[in-house]
């Protein structure tokens, strides 16, 4: 039996305006990042219901205020692990990527997007 992932975006807030993003600057005025408490009342449930593992999403996850905290408390919880899925423009930053390794981070998806229109053909044969 597969674990169960929960996959929880934090925010529409960014620290990017990336041309090909469906986060448009209106999706980012009229949404508002989840409170701290929101995001602990459903991690708490999700592990009652044996979800293992923890995916933080955005927007971009690294600029919610609370980040540091969520992820804590996953670890404290007993997630598996813990995935952020970011631009990772933050973690140029090695202050920040300690800060999220103490907390708990396991796994870290970075976004890189690139001028060339086929990518691929920088790769070795």
């Amino acid at each position: 039996m597969p674990e169960k992932n929960l996959e929880i975006y934090l925010n529409f807030s960014c620290n990017q305006k990336c041309l090909h993003c469906f986060n448009t600057d209106s999706l980012r005025r009229k949404n508002k990042n989840l409170t701290f408490n929101q995001v602990a009342r459903t991690i708490f449930k999700m592990k009652k219901l044996g979800y293992k593992n923890l995916f933080l999403l955005g927007g971009e996850p690294t600029v919610h205020p609370d980040l540091m905290k969520i992820i804590f408390l996953a670890k404290k919880l007993g997630f598996k692990e813990i995935t952020l899925f970011t631009n990772g423009q933050k973690f140029s930053s090695w202050e920040f990527a300690e800060k999220a390794k103490k907390a708990g981070l396991t796994n870290c998806y970075i976004s890189m997007h690139g001028h060339k229109k086929n990518y691929t053909t920088l790769l070795p044969e």
